[in-house]
């Protein structure tokens, strides 16, 4: 078995205002990274991620 930690999720989330306000009160930021694949693939999304550490507390 394998054990991965991670610091954030990356999300690639619909332009749409009222999804972004909904994951902006969430607590999710920017993508301090992006996936050019992702990116690729849809290109309007907004690239988010939550951050899983305790610093999001």
């Amino acid at each position: 078995m394998r054990l991965f930690l991670c610091a954030a999720a990356y999300l690639s989330t619909h332009s749409a205002v009222e999804t972004q306000a909904f994951y902006n009160a969430v607590g999710c930021v920017d993508a301090c990274y992006t996936s050019p694949k992702h990116v690729g693939k849809e290109p309007y999304d907004y690239q988010l991620e939550y951050r899983l550490s305790p610093c999001n507390a």
